[in-house]
This record gives structure tokens, C-alpha cells and sequence, in this order.
């Protein structure tokens, strides 16, 4: 696993908080997430990143499974609101 390691170093130097090498099997997708998107950020429908454009959970899931492992990064999150 010597390429995701690098993969994760390189994550941090680039900005991310944390990274760290995880099983797709451990993700967990849940269905609320869309919800407190929808009512709970005023940035709602303005990126394509974010619902309604983003994958539902069900499609999340459907891609997680395709594979068997990932790196999992933790990075600083503005939202919209504040």
C-alpha cells in the first residue's frame, strides 16, 4: 500500500487536516446528510458539488461499493451561513 500512503501524504501537504487509508466497506452513507444540506445551508443548489446536483445517497453507495479501499481526508469546512 505504498502509493496510498504517498497519496495521503501528499493529501496533508496540500491542505488537508488529516488522511488516512480506510475500507470502502467502512463508509457509511447516510440518507439525513441531503436534508441538513437542503435546510440547514444557505449555500444549497449554488455549487455543483453540493445537492441537488451531487449524487444521492443511494448512487454514493452504489459507487462506494466499486471499490475496496480509499483514503479518507479530513479538510476545514466553510459553511455558507456563516
Amino acid at each position: 500500500m505504498g502509493k496510498l500512503e504517498d497519496f495521503c501524504r501528499k493529501a496533508i501537504e496540500l491542505g488537508a487536516a488529516k488522511a488516512k487509508i480506510i475500507k470502502a466497506e467502512d463508509v457509511i452513507v447516510a440518507d439525513w446528510v441531503r436534508l441538513k444540506c437542503q435546510y440547514g445551508c444557505g449555500g444549497y443548489g449554488k455549487r455543483l458539488t453540493c445537492p441537488p446536483y451531487s449524487p444521492t445517497p443511494s448512487e454514493t453507495r452504489k459507487v462506494i461499493a466499486m471499490f475496496r479501499i480509499g483514503i479518507g481526508r479530513v479538510s476545514g469546512f466553510q459553511n455558507s451561513q456563516t
